[in-house]
């Protein structure tokens, strides 16, 4: 199937588009070139291949990708280390192909201040595995997930990488806490 990809250049800040979310009170940079799917599955759910490729369900084509964005509220009796028991959670059923502490450069308020890459692997039928790369974020007590999806195999495997670790990275809180409305 024929499919837009990202190209090289357009990982520059400049050509990225800023999505806030008033509900969770945050905001995160993705790439122009990709679409925001209309989906309530999470807050920001975006796709780098075109509409018409699109259907009900999680279906992605060989060389496409999707990246969702995740707010996981503290509520969730995660426990005191609540960063890796979300971690635990999520990965349980998964083959860990690479996970890694994100170092952090200068500590800014409401960013990341811990953010954790987990590179994993999932059969989900006959031929190509399907490969999620999440991003797990902390910011003072809220955790947030950057999780990129796509097909093993897939030569844009790197690329689609450092897209979602800079969406990462560019992921704000806003003032307001979740609650203080």
């Amino acid at each position: 199937m024929a499919c837009t990809l990202l190209p090289a250049s357009a990982t520059a800040q400049s050509e990225w588009k800023v999505f806030t979310s008033d509900r969770y009170h945050f905001s995160v940079r993705y790439p122009a070139s990709w679409r925001v799917v209309d989906n309530s599955t999470a807050p920001l759910y975006i796709a780098n291949f075109p509409a018409s490729q699109h259907v009900e369900g999680v279906v992605i084509p060989g060389s496409g990708a999707i990246i969702l964005v995740f707010v996981r509220l503290t509520g969730l009796s995660l426990g005191p280390n609540s960063l890796e028991t979300l971690i635990k959670r999520e990965t349980k059923f998964w083959k860990i192909l690479r996970r890694r502490e994100i170092k952090r450069s200068n500590e800014k308020p409401r960013v990341c201040y811990r953010l954790v890459e987990v590179v994993k692997k999932s059969t989900v039928g006959p031929g190509t595995p399907r490969i999620n790369t999440s991003y797990y974020c902390s910011v003072h007590g809220r955790l947030f997930v950057i999780s990129l999806a796509n097909w093993g195999g897939n030569s844009a495997q790197e690329q689609l990488q450092t897209i979602a670790l800079k969406m990462a990275l560019s992921l704000r809180t806003l003032e307001s806490p979740i609650g203080d409305q």
